[in-house]
């Protein structure tokens, strides 16, 4: 009976959280805040969170790639140290408490939020593709490690801070950022999900049909993103990190 109770909060939560994520990134920060007023440990909270973004992932990246928004030899180079610090830093928080884990997220969230509000020019460049220079492939190297390290550790708004990275060090569009971002979070997330899943961490009575639901709000909201491009993303973004500012100053 708590399961199902705790679904029928959590599925239009996660439904939400993956249609934001797929377009301006920052679905955990509806996602992980949800699974947490469930009363979950905040490893579980984690392990659902891994599980439900690598499906979500999966399915906004399909979208990108249909639609031609993706540089894949970039996402793909960034994805070889993505792996690596995804490993990581999932390893590194099983030594964390809760307590220690919570005081992180109160750190990190708001710096998320300025970083996003206080970007410049993100919205004015146009590449779609870039060559393999050695300049090209060591910035590629840096974006993966930044992000698995940042994914595994943190999680929320990893979709965003990935977005920044590819638009201000490969000058893409917004729409061919957002696409490499989702590849390189696909293996971060997947990496840490199998060892959520080997410890244990991972509820499935949850897990999965928060999974499916955000599945399906990825895989709708990349479609919205393509067609609406830099017009629906920014304000999403700012909408979205505006929120986390004002949970954070209210401490909720």
């Amino acid at each position: 009976m708590d399961n199902i109770q705790n679904l029928i909060w959590l599925c239009p939560m996660l439904f939400v959280a993956g249609f934001i994520d797929s377009i301006a990134g920052g679905g955990g920060l509806i996602a992980m805040p949800a699974y947490m007023m469930c009363g979950m440990p905040i490893h579980l909270v984690y392990g659902c969170n891994k599980f439900q973004c690598a499906f979500g992932s999966t399915a906004a990246a399909w979208k990108y790639f249909k639609s031609g928004c993706l540089d894949l030899k970039i996402a793909a180079t960034s994805a070889v140290t993505a792996f690596l610090f995804s490993m990581a830093g999932t390893r590194i928080i099983f030594y964390l408490t809760d307590a220690q884990i919570r005081s992180m997220l109160m750190v990190l969230l708001p710096l998320t939020a300025l970083l996003v509000i206080f970007v410049k020019n993100a919205w004015n460049y146009t590449a779609k593709e870039q060559p393999l220079t050695p300049r090209n492939i060591l910035m590629a190297l840096v974006t993966g490690m930044t992000i698995g390290l940042y994914d595994s550790l943190y999680g929320p708004g990893g979709g965003t801070i990935a977005m920044l990275l590819f638009t201000f060090l490969f000058h893409y569009d917004i729409r061919t950022s957002s696409g490499n971002a989702k590849i390189v979070l696909i293996v971060s997330n997947y990496t840490a999900l199998f060892t959520y899943i080997l410890s244990g961490n991972v509820p499935f009575a949850i897990a999965v049909p928060c999974a499916v639901c955000n599945v399906l709000g990825n895989y709708l909201g990349a479609g919205f993103a393509v067609k609406k491009g830099a017009k629906i993303i920014r304000p999403l973004m700012i909408c979205v990190v505006t929120v986390l500012i004002v949970k954070i100053l209210i401490g909720k």
